[in-house]
């Protein structure tokens, strides 16, 4: 796959498709067991990282794989071109197939699903927090009313 800008013939990108998996699939899940490689088991090159993201399991129907890396900086309101090979036509099935650019900053992609879940549990436990404080102190306080009331009864 690769992108060139219509303006300007100068903008034509490769996607990168190198370090699109995790290091464990490369590094200890996905190696090619060399014996198995010479009687000639392989159907396919296990070691392909396209393969390797395909293989990771989605738990919802409607997912993303990522395909790659652009390196190299795509202007806001230019017209580019992407051109696609189809090797599979999802259509026989039902299904779509979409391309989805997205920018990665430093700490990763614009995705506030992770910050809403993380405030709602916080917020959640600050609620329990709360709750525990009032029945712990509420259980004190009647304590120390009780032996004040038993301290009252001893005197003469």
């Amino acid at each position: 796959m690769s992108i060139q800008a219509k303006s300007d013939k100068s903008f034509n990108v490769k996607i990168d498709d190198k370090l699109i998996t995790k290091q464990v699939d490369r590094d200890a899940k996905f190696k090619t067991n060399l014996k198995m490689n010479l009687v000639g088991a392989y159907w396919t090159d296990v070691e392909d990282e396209h393969l390797m993201v395909w293989y990771q399991m989605e738990t919802l129907p409607s997912f993303y794989k990522l395909y790659g890396h652009i390196q190299g900086i795509m202007k806001k309101g230019e017209t580019y071109r992407i051109e696609v090979i189809d090797n599979w036509d999802a259509q026989k099935i039902g299904n779509k197939k979409y391309i989805y650019l997205s920018e990665v900053g430093t700490f990763g992609g614009k995705s506030y699903t992770l910050a809403f879940m993380l405030l709602g549990s916080s917020l959640v436990v600050f609620i329990i927090m709360v709750v525990f404080s009032i029945c712990y102190f509420a259980k004190l306080h009647k304590k120390n009313r009780d032996s004040d009331e038993f301290i009252n009864s001893l005197k003469f």
